[in-house]
């Protein structure tokens, strides 16, 4: 089975949630004798930042063929300013606003895919978002199944433009990350809507994060983003370090291309002066490591799809918090058993993080259980799963195409006759 990525998110050099888990897919579909391709079409040179199997393509297609007319682009990046301006002024909607940088974007996506899929013929299309989602069918012109993958929670889809909300209708299948995202793309108009979550790497006992030493140690790791709520974390952080001098809060992560978001945060450490108990250690590359010298890990994100970090914490065997507003999060933390479920506000955070930080008892309990619950997500059963969904819609694609070729060959017969 030759399965071909069609990427329109960022995942050169980028250590998000995406990029790791379609690096993740394609080295263990390489290993189960597949072979992986993946495209993308960005200005931005290089490949991604997580490991990808040797086996496993990778191609960017802004540099495979002849670089964009310099003028049209610049007219079109022209264009799409002007058009955020009368945003501005309020003349037209941000959702339905003109936007030719996209336009011209999309057209040549379109047809440099379409001729890369020519030349590939993959048997599966696999997208990451619905402009890929859109843009991929576009080329594929019904040819190759296609199933979209959708790596956040539905609210993350609440202003698609038509042709996005479309191309959810049109999928071969849309895959879910939870079980309670499933109705909202049914009434998208989507035909076949399933369940498959992300894997998490399984650790083995011997692995797991010593509770049992303190290290008075709180983490966080995500990107450096608004919605992933950094700043509240800071915030109850500063409410409580004071009184317990001891502890300290490790965040890991880069930021998304702005520094506005990291001064802000940085900002909120001064207004606390609590330098000496905050470290913003950039990126890390070893993720386990960074985990095991924490005590507690707190993600206090506004939505998720299914976010990485906080299973992995969770397989680590660290006891967790989020918000109980949290799509994604909420569903993972089962409050009061592997972790805490608090509601929104850096108040109500300080308050978990301080029932936890007192009680290293109630921290090992929560651990245990955070470690159990992420056995339901190992590997090789997700990856049967979608094994599984691949091969079916193929096999379905292929029927389909069957009855209409026979229609086709009844019809003409009829005619002759």
């Amino acid at each position: 089975m030759k399965i071909l990525f069609v990427v329109t998110s960022r995942v050169i050099k980028d250590t998000g949630g995406v990029a790791r888990a379609i690096s993740t897919f394609a080295n263990e579909f390489v290993k189960r004798g597949h072979q992986a391709e993946c495209v993308c079409m960005r200005e931005q040179k290089g490949g991604f930042y997580f490991p990808l199997d040797t086996r496993a393509r990778f191609t960017n297609l802004f540099y495979q063929k002849a670089p964009f007319n310099r003028l049209c682009y610049f007219m079109s990046k022209i264009g799409t300013e002007f058009s955020k301006l009368t945003v501005k002024l309020g003349l037209q909607n941000n959702n339905t606003r003109w936007d030719p940088k996209r336009k011209y974007f999309e057209r040549k996506f379109v047809a440099r895919l379409r001729k890369y899929i020519a030349s590939s013929r993959p048997d599966i299309i696999l997208t990451d978002q619905p402009q890929a989602l859109y843009l991929a069918q576009k080329a594929a012109k019904g040819e190759i199944p296609i199933v979209g993958q959708t790596h956040s929670a539905p609210v993350a889809f609440q202003n698609l433009n038509a042709c996005e909300s479309k191309a959810f209708a049109w999928a071969d299948a849309v895959q879910v990350l939870m079980p309670s995202y499933v109705d909202f793309f049914g009434r998208l108009g989507a035909k076949k809507v399933v369940y498959i979550p992300n894997a998490v790497k399984q650790v083995s006992e011997e692995n797991l994060a010593d509770l049992n030493n303190d290290h008075c140690t709180i983490i966080n790791i995500s990107r450096l983003e608004h919605n992933k709520g950094q700043h509240l974390l800071l915030e109850a952080f500063g409410i409580l370090a004071h009184q317990y001098p001891n502890w300290k809060l490790v965040i890991y992560g880069g930021d998304s291309g702005s520094c506005r978001y990291t001064k802000f945060l940085k900002k909120i450490v001064e207004k606390y002066d609590i330098q000496r108990q905050v470290i913003f250690a950039g990126v890390t590359a070893d993720v386990q490591e960074a985990l095991k010298r924490g005590d507690i890990f707190v993600f206090p994100s506004a939505y998720e799809g299914f976010p990485l970090a906080l299973t992995e914490a969770m397989s680590m065997g660290l006891p967790v918090i989020g918000y109980k507003s949290c799509p994604g999060v909420n569903e993972l933390i089962s409050s009061g058993e592997n972790g805490l479920l608090c509601e929104d506000g850096a108040g109500p955070l300080a308050k978990a993080m301080e029932t936890l930080m007192q009680d290293q008892e109630l921290r090992i309990n929560y651990g245990r259980n955070a470690h159990e619950a992420m056995k339901k997500f190992a590997p090789e059963r997700v990856y049967d799963r979608w094994e599984q969904l691949l091969k079916e819609t193929i096999e379905a694609h292929r029927t389909a195409e069957e009855i209409l070729r026979q229609k086709f060959l009844n019809n003409q017969k009829v005619r002759h006759f």
